[in-house]
């Protein structure tokens, strides 16, 4: 077994959240040439070929030596404002094995909306995606990743911010047999957000890990995390959120939120909210939530003539709504609202 995924700060081993175990033989992987890479309403964007990158919170020493021989390295940079979401997408059908390396440099005052699909059947999945948001840039982003029960999923996810920009990353996770995220936010110039929304489904006996770390350097500066999601089966979650407050941020505000819904006896839920703060004048907070359905609210649904397992269906979709509610593109919320029915149809 080897560990990844390790937390900024460690806390008492008794927890068992500083990290996660993995066999090693799930990462002895041979990286094939994939060339299954589409990107749609293109307008306004180069695409370069990427010769390296190195991740600064790369998930382990192992999966950093596949990303160097990565099959797929891309360099995206959006000059003007998009009219419609730019979609990256991957063709699963052939080819179920893909390392890659994508960089997103969204230029100076340009607005950019982004999907990056990763959607297929039992496919193994190792890859580092960097955002570069320039001075007095918007960029949204969603993540959708939905690569099977038994797929296997770790990424790296890196994000520099710098003056006056905005980052608005959507991350939502339908969960596989390993599905493992490394986030890092790096807030580098003055009023600079990053807010980091996520949204996971897990069942089975899927195992999410969520290492989601936000440091600011610069002055009033905001970064939030918020996460939501289920557990069913014998699934489990890590949540490991971070913010940090580096010396000079002042004027800066940091807030992480999640709430984990447990949909049966056997599934487990784990959360370590960190707040790291060298700076005095600053304002941070955080708060983690596991429960059940509400016997209350189930009664009430129930009551209008709606069945149990229906009456769930809708609590869970109420309680993810509000965070799908971010996703700037309505056909992609349907879809996702389509998955949603059809994981909890299961």
């Amino acid at each position: 077994m080897i560990r990844i995924n390790e937390t900024p700060y460690r806390t008492s081993k008794n927890y068992g959240i500083n990290d996660v175990e993995i066999d090693e033989k799930v990462l002895d992987k041979q990286i094939v040439k994939f060339s299954g890479f589409e990107a749609k309403n293109a307008h306004g964007i180069k695409i370069l070929s990427k010769t390296n990158t190195k991740s600064e919170k790369i998930i382990a020493k192992e999966l950093s030596k596949q990303l160097e021989n990565a099959s797929l390295k891309r360099k995206i940079v959006v000059e003007t404002n998009t009219q419609k979401p730019i979609v990256l997408c991957y063709d699963f059908e052939k080819e179920k094995t893909l390392s890659q390396v994508v960089e997103i440099e969204v230029q100076e005052k340009v607005r950019a909306q982004i999907v990056v699909r990763l959607v297929g059947e039992n496919v193994y999945q190792n890859g580092f995606l960097k955002i570069l948001c320039r001075k007095d840039s918007v960029a949204e982003i969603v993540l959708l990743t939905d690569l099977g029960s038994l797929g296997e999923n770790f990424l790296t996810l890196e994000n520099v911010i710098e003056e006056n920009a905005r980052l608005d990353y959507n991350l939502v996770d339908f969960s596989s047999k390993h599905s493992i995220y490394n986030f890092y936010g790096k807030l580098v110039g003055e009023n600079a957000v990053s807010n980091l929304n996520v949204v996971y489904l897990a069942g089975q006996d899927n195992t999410l890990d969520l290492n989601l770390f936000q440091e600011i350097f610069g002055k009033n500066c905001t970064a939030t995390i918020e996460a939501v999601g289920t557990l069913d089966d014998f699934a489990k979650k890590n949540f490991k959120g971070t913010i940090s407050f580096v010396k000079g941020c002042k004027k800066s505000f940091g807030s992480e939120n999640e709430f984990c819904l447990l949909l049966s006896d056997t599934a487990k839920s784990k959360a370590l909210p960190m707040l790291l703060c060298h700076e005095e004048d600053v304002d941070g907070k955080h708060s983690t939530a596991v429960g059940r359905a509400d016997e209350k609210e189930l009664f009430y649904v129930m009551s209008r003539g709606i069945d149990l397992k229906d009456a769930i269906k809708m609590l869970v979709k109420a309680k993810l709504n509000v965070a799908l509610e971010k996703i700037f593109d309505r056909d992609l919320k349907n879809e996702i609202f389509d998955k949603i029915d059809g994981r909890l149809e299961k």
